[in-house]
């Protein structure tokens, strides 16, 4: 929070005070809710405010002027220009420290509007076009209004035409600029329009302005017919012409083109059509006046140049890149080191433009640099010591020295031989063309004197332990301990040291130990690691299933005794083959093992089932024992396996239930049924039926006389078969 100024403080005291406590409260947040446009022709405005909690003042500030107590809807009156109002919330002594600002234009001052062209005084045109043009001391954008005779304003813009009638005509335009001030003076003209004379107007050719080309085309005509036309350039007397009039190799200057009409009785437009140009075909020159040196270190330099054409706009371009609006001084952006070209146009107003001035040169930022990439560092165990170096940057001179000695010219690698026990300087330093320099050094420590180092614990050799512990001890100081296995990379470790995995065969374990300046000792322990479990094999077992409570293995082992064990029962040794017999049925698992000299066991493994239950097999469905059917159908249930029909002891087929058969023989059939199950166990069912297709015989023995008066009757007969 700020506090209000001893003005401040006397005009808004009516409303100074203290919290309830006794000490100040903070200041509340003002919010402005009214101001001015941006953009206003209005020199006296109001603001309304208000705060975003209690607050028992306002203090308002007009361009930055001294705060004073003000209240919302506050007039404020000010003269053309930018204006800034500020107004913070007061709450006893203290004000908004972030007052809500405003910010506007005022533009009281209105535009100014003159005539560019108009028809002459007298004149025969019906469709008459007049140019204007405003000027706002605001230095904004203007829009105008036009009347023409009696009519209202009107939005229009220049140039603009009217049809119009014989007679007198007056024409009004005025100004308004961005802020709405309207031109209290508008611009007028006045004419007078007489149509009964040939007309005259161009209908093609230069518009005015400026032009680069030498060469113009004008085409005209006249409403009225069987005229002809005469022409004048420049003032030069008429002449009769045709459209369209070319006019070549115009030299450089304004020039006039007037065109009149002549009818067959001799009439000439007393209002010829006339067009003013200017032709301006020579381009400026531009000359680079400053430039950096060459070479330069200098990655952003700026370059000075001028046109013989004051109103000349200059564009800048750096090497390949696209030319760009630039004045001078122009200032590139940051170049890379190299060669680069700097190319500079002048365009004049009408857009001829200059031959492109280049200036080239080098741009080089590199201080030359040297840095020693080998040789000693620190402490080292040599009196002799080499050391190789790098530079860049183009450096003209290379010196060594070493300690304090005098530099002189070297190379590298540059080498030192008996050098003294105790600490050294090697310096290294690079000069450019330019005497810029750069240097490298390097301090290092010559110390002899070696560490020791023994194993005193490893492993028996050889071992079946793939990571081995190798236990040793250090003298003499060293500032690091490492050990190696197989040759490979010295890695840092301490005793005991137990190796990663390593695969069996001979291995060698180093251990070295190294003082602070490079000086080193080493032990060595060859041993072989033996962690290959002998091979064993079981060769031949039983079926999986099996329908068999007896079972023979025979294995092979690499080496070792073999030991074996049934269904997880204790092993013991054991011999190839090996029989086992009263097998229950079940699941079974049959294990030999074999251990070498070093404990490495090798282990094989068989689990098998044993299955002595048949399947069962039931015809649920059949013919009946004796029948006159010729087919016969039968269905059946299977409690496991793989099911076979047969028919009269024919070959048995896999079938599925239910089984028919057709076109059967008379007499006797048996149908079996089998399944066998994945131990070769067999369960079956059978049928037998007969098929009899001889029908009995019947005769009647005894019967009564045909005719008979009798009204009974006996009959006799016998039959052979059947009820």
């Amino acid at each position: 929070m700020r506090h209000l100024s001893a003005l401040v403080v006397v005009v808004v005291g009516s409303f100074a005070g203290c919290s309830d406590d006794g000490g100040p409260k903070d200041a509340p947040d003002t919010v402005l809710d009214s101001s001015p446009k941006p953009l206003t022709n209005q020199t006296k405005v109001s603001f309304t405010f208000h705060a975003t909690s209690n607050a028992n003042g306002f203090v308002c500030s007009v361009d930055g002027g001294t705060p004073s107590a003000c209240q919302s809807g506050i007039e404020v009156t000010v003269g053309d220009g930018e204006h800034t109002f500020e107004v913070s919330a007061a709450l006893n002594m203290m004000v908004d420290e972030t007052p809500a600002k405003a910010t506007w234009k005022v533009d009281a001052t209105p535009p100014d509007t003159q005539m560019v062209l108009g028809p002459p005084e007298l004149d025969n045109t019906v469709m008459p076009q007049l140019e204007f043009s405003g000027s706002d001391p605001g230095d904004g954008p203007v829009t105008f209004e036009c009347k023409l005779d009696a009519a209202t304003y009107a939005p229009c813009t220049s140039p603009s035409s009217f049809g119009v009638t014989d007679g007198l005509h007056a024409f009004t335009v005025r100004t308004v600029d961005a802020a709405g001030n309207v031109d209290p003076t508008p611009a007028s003209h006045e004419w007078t329009v007489d149509s009964s004379t040939p007309d005259t107007m161009i209908t093609l050719g230069p518009a005015g302005g400026t032009t680069t080309t030498p060469d113009v085309s004008f085409t005209f005509g006249s409403p009225a017919a069987g005229v002809t036309f005469e022409c004048s350039l420049d003032g030069a007397a008429f002449v009769p012409c045709t459209a369209p009039q070319m006019f070549t190799d115009l030299p450089d200057g304004v020039h006039t083109f007037t065109v009149r009409a002549r009818t067959a009785a001799g009439t000439i437009d007393p209002s010829p059509a006339t067009r003013t140009w200017t032709v301006d075909g020579t381009a400026p020159t531009v000359t680079i006046t400053t430039q950096p040196a060459d070479p330069s270190n200098d990655s952003t330099p700026t370059f000075g140049f001028t046109s013989n054409d004051a109103t000349a706009r200059f564009e800048c371009a750096i090497d390949s890149g696209a030319f760009v609006a630039c004045t001078s001084a122009f200032t590139s952006a940051a170049l890379a080191d190299g060669m680069h070209t700097f190319r500079v146009r002048a365009k004049d107003p009408v857009g001829n433009t200059s031959t492109v001035a280049t200036y080239t040169w080098v741009i080089d930022t590199m201080v030359p640099t040297v840095t020693i990439t080998g040789g000693p560092a620190g402490p080292v165990a040599s009196a002799n010591a080499s050391f190789t170096f790098t530079t860049a940057g183009s450096p003209t001179v290379v010196e060594c020295a070493l300690d304090t000695g005098a530099f002189a010219p070297c190379t590298s690698p540059r080498a030192y031989t008996a050098l003294a026990e105790g600490a050294h300087t090697f310096t290294v330093r690079v000069r450019d063309a330019a005497g810029n320099a750069g240097m490298d050094l390097r301090m290092f420590t010559v110390d002899t004197m070696a560490p020791t180092v023994m194993i005193t614990a490893a492993p028996t050799n050889p071992t079946n332990d793939a990571t081995p512990t190798f236990s040793f001890t250090t003298a003499g100081a060293p500032t690091m301990v490492q050990c190696s296995i197989d040759g490979g990379a010295f890695a840092a470790c301490t005793s005991p040291h137990t190796t990663a995995a390593l695969a069996d065969g001979a291995h060698t374990f180093v251990v070295r130990a190294t003082d602070a300046v490079g000086n080193s000792a080493s032990d060595m322990r060859a041993f072989t690691v033996d962690t290959a479990a002998p091979t064993v094999t079981i060769v031949n077992r039983p079926a999986n299933p099996s329908n068999s409570a007896s079972a023979a293995f025979t294995f092979t082992v690499s080496e070792g005794s073999p030991m074996c064990s049934i269904d997880g029962g204790a092993f013991a040794a054991c011999t190839s083959p090996r029989n086992y017999t009263g097998l229950a049925n079940g699941s079974h698992t049959f294990t030999v093992r074999s251990a070498d000299a070093l404990g490495n066991t090798g282990t094989a493994s068989y689990t098998w089932t044993i299955d002595t239950a048949a399947p069962t097999v039931t015809i649920t469905t059949k013919p009946a024992a004796t029948t006159n059917q010729t087919t016969a159908s039968f269905a059946f249930t299977v409690s496991d396996g793989t099911i076979q029909c047969q028919l009269d002891g024919g070959a048995f087929a896999a079938c599925t239930s239910p089984r028919s058969y057709t076109g059967l023989a008379a007499g006797s059939h048996t149908f079996t049924v089998r399944s066998t199950d994945a131990a070769g166990n067999v369960g079956s069912d059978t049928w037998t039926w007969t098929i009899d297709l001889t029908a009995p015989t019947v005769t009647i023995n005894t019967q009564p006389a045909n005719p008979t008066n009798a009204t009974t009757a006996t009959f006799t007969f016998t039959v052979s078969d059947g009820s």
